[in-house]
């Protein structure tokens, strides 16, 4: 996956890509949303470090 492309289009056409993928090692991303059975569990903002995790609800 050539992730310098995917920068350099995200800022020159100032649009959004979405990466979907079961690696963890992708590499720098500036933010990353976990999923579990199709349900957000968690996001990652790389920028700042904060995670924000979302409780499951029964």
């Amino acid at each position: 996956m050539d992730r310098l492309l995917f920068r350099k289009l995200s800022v020159e056409q100032q649009i959004a890509v979405v990466v979907v993928t079961h690696d963890d090692t992708i590499g720098r991303l500036d933010s990353i949303c976990r999923l579990r059975d199709g349900r957000l569990v968690s996001t990652t903002n790389n920028a700042n470090g904060e995670t924000i995790v979302f409780e499951a609800s029964a």
